[in-house]
């Protein structure tokens, strides 16, 4: 199974999908950070609604408005699961610890430069700007923060805030996927990292962008890019571990660099760039940073937990 990672990490997470798949490929992201449960979601929705001035009849009425002015009045880019008690009875974090998810062998990766395209908002980033932002998000850890991504000058906070939000929204998920997979699992993790730049006139702004690997995984060259013989001889390497692990499990075999299953003591990943070959301890600080900071949170507010919406079992 190979579709948006953050779906497929609650597919693996979930009870209701046990015995539907036999390994698992996520590309880019993870819900391993803490979760809202069914009645923040509920009480969302409400001020949502509220905010268009219904108070009546609300599913009803909200239902025969345009697609257009919900979408409008809308404040979240994406939509995120919540622990409603049955696709997901505790969180996805909690239920990997305690080995709940459903136990197959597993790819998650990365790539280098998530964000030029996410976050293109991110280029025009001040020291100034940067520097307050992380003091009001951060708070007493900001200086640990600042340590990992220093914004001393404007170039240097536009290449921390690229870094920090590849390694919080994408880096720091995977290698918490990998890691609990392999913890409380009985089949091995694989890592990667990607860091090649597809070819052309956008590459040096866009570089290794979100999605940038998926034309080497598939053989599709889909953009109008210059693609050169290294860019097919690299989706020749990397369609090739993707098909051996879709049939054993495995994403070794011949003629291919081999690809160690993940160890939290190693801390490997295999990068895909320009040359292929394995890498320990990618961006660890910034990696150790978020593990840090998201068990702060979990300490300082109760975990949900199934309750929520039991009865509807």
């Amino acid at each position: 199974m190979n579709v948006a990672a953050d779906t497929v990490n609650v597919l693996m997470a979930s009870p209701l999908a046990k015995g539907l798949f036999h390994c698992v490929i996520g590309e880019s992201g993870g819900q391993f950070s803490p979760m809202k449960t069914l009645a923040d979601a509920e009480k969302a929705g409400d001020r949502f609604a509220s905010s268009l001035g219904v108070s009546a009849d609300v599913l009803k009425t909200l239902r025969a408005k345009p697609a257009e002015e919900l979408l409008k009045a809308g404040d979240a880019p994406t939509a995120s699961p919540d622990v409603d008690g049955w696709v997901l009875p505790q969180e996805t974090n909690t239920i990997f610890a305690e080995g709940k998810q459903n136990d197959v062998p597993v790819i998650v990766g990365f790539n280098a430069d998530e964000g030029t395209t996410l976050a293109p908002q991110l280029a025009q980033t001040t020291a100034a700007s940067f520097n307050s932002r992380i003091q009001q998000t951060y708070g007493n850890s900001a200086g640990e923060f600042l340590k990992v991504y220093p914004g001393g000058s404007d170039s240097e906070a536009v290449t921390s805030s690229y870094s920090a939000y590849r390694d919080q929204v994408f880096g720091w998920q995977m290698r918490t996927w990998a890691r609990l997979a392999t913890k409380t699992g009985h089949h091995p993790a694989y890592l990667y990292y990607f860091t090649h730049r597809p070819p052309g006139p956008q590459s040096e702004r866009l570089r290794a962008f979100h999605a940038a690997e998926i034309p080497y995984v598939f053989g599709n060259f889909f953009w109008p890019f210059p693609w050169e013989d290294a860019d097919h001889k690299l989706s020749d390497v990397i369609s090739s571990y993707w098909v051996n692990f879709a049939k054993t499990g495995d994403p070794n075999g011949a003629g291919l660099a081999k690809w160690p299953a993940y160890n939290p003591e190693t801390d490997q990943a295999l990068e895909f760039g320009d040359q292929i070959g394995v890498r320990s301890q990618v961006n660890k600080a910034g990696l150790d940073f978020f593990d840090g900071y998201y068990q702060g949170l979990r300490a300082k507010v109760p975990a949900p937990t199934s309750g929520a919406n039991a009865s509807n079992k």
